[in-house]
């Protein structure tokens, strides 16, 4: 649905939040960077927070990361060119019988992938705001965010005054 948005708004690039993300006092500024860094390269997506399941991920430059596998997408900014591509990516996979999560299509099927260094954006860790309840798939996600130094997110927050 937010691909079509994108589309049908002719906006040059759209900023995707999750419900529940947190955002460093910086986060912003990192985005502004990396779009600078990537100023005349044709990207579809910046991922100020997701999973990256590279296993070395390919430095673009200072602060930028080239990815060509991610997931469990927590913020990010897609551009017009990447909402063409991935819908047209979503109309031959509704032709399937399996259909894979949004999100491992987005960080794994689309060619111009980078995401933000430090990672700019989380979500909660252990809620499931879908279910409106404590999930064993959530207290999982609790482990993984901690790689993230949760706190530092909560100081960062602090710091810059920001409801999120």
């Amino acid at each position: 649905a937010i691909v079509k948005e994108i589309i049908a708004g002719k906006m040059n690039a759209a900023l995707v939040f999750e419900d529940d993300v947190m955002l460093r006092h910086d986060a912003l500024s990192l985005l502004d960077d990396a779009r600078d860094a990537l100023a005349g390269v044709d990207w579809d997506i910046i991922y100020l927070g997701a999973a990256i399941a590279d296993t070395e991920p390919e430095r673009f430059s200072r602060g930028v990361l080239r990815v060509r596998n991610a997931s469990h997408t927590h913020a990010y900014c897609m551009s017009q060119a990447g909402a063409w591509r991935a819908d047209a990516i979503f109309e031959e996979l509704a032709r399937r019988v399996v259909k894979p999560p949004f999100d491992i299509v987005m960080g794994s099927m689309l060619p111009g992938t980078y995401h933000v260094e430090p990672i700019a954006a989380i979500q909660r860790a252990g809620h499931s705001d879908i279910e409106d309840r404590i999930t064993a798939e959530a207290a999982q996600r609790a482990a993984y965010f901690r790689l993230f130094d949760e706190k530092t997110f909560h100081d960062n927050r602090a710091k810059s005054h920001s409801p999120l």
